[in-house]
């Protein structure tokens, strides 16, 4: 059986009609929009535990996994997990931005309510009431913003897994790079 929760949605700011855009780099995003994802009873959840995160609408497709390390990534493990449309960024000589675009939503940040300095020694089980903030950055990409709530209307497939994302899953890794040294001076 699937897991299905409770979604509240929260904002702080009113919501402009027409224009919207949320800055990458900013966390939260500048709307402050999110939605609050409340356990089953008996139930414990966390932020590492949603993945395969998909927009269900025409022109939509998969969220990846954003490591703690790339440019303009919040993750943050265990309690601050970045999801991102994937080919964000793509070029795309057909749209006007010149960047493939998305129907709404370009990245949503997931974020452990009991833990929001991020402490890396936080552990769900000391932690039974925790709810998961699905924050939401609005935009057809990074650069271009939609032209209006009222024209989109999307639909988000979120797995939940028992198994949450490990430091060594959400991290960036790679080869350690030493510099060649040809010449020096005494």
């Amino acid at each position: 059986m699937a897991n299905i929760y409770t979604t509240d949605v929260v904002t702080t700011n009113s919501i402009p009609t027409s224009g919207l855009l949320d800055n990458t780099s900013s966390f939260p995003p500048l709307n402050a929009y999110k939605m609050i994802l409340t356990p089953k009873p008996g139930e414990m959840i966390q932020a590492a535990q949603f993945k395969n995160v998909e927009q269900l609408v025409q022109g939509g497709g998969i969220f990846e996994l954003s490591l703690n390390g790339t440019p303009n990534s919040h993750t943050q493990w265990p309690s601050k997990i970045q999801f991102v449309m994937s080919g964000l960024g793509s070029v795309d000589t057909t749209t006007t931005s010149g960047y493939k675009e998305f129907p709404g939503i370009y990245k949503i940040v997931f974020v452990d309510s009991t833990n929001p300095t991020n402490d890396v020694n936080w552990e769900l089980v000391s932690n039974p009431n925790n709810i998961v903030y699905m924050w939401i950055y609005f935009g057809k990409n990074e650069t271009t913003g939609i032209d209006s709530l009222n024209d989109i209307n999307i639909d988000l497939d979120i797995d939940y897994h028992p198994d949450p994302f490990t430091l060594a899953q959400t991290t960036a890794s790679g080869p350690v790079l030493t510099p060649i040294i040809t010449n020096f001076n005494i």
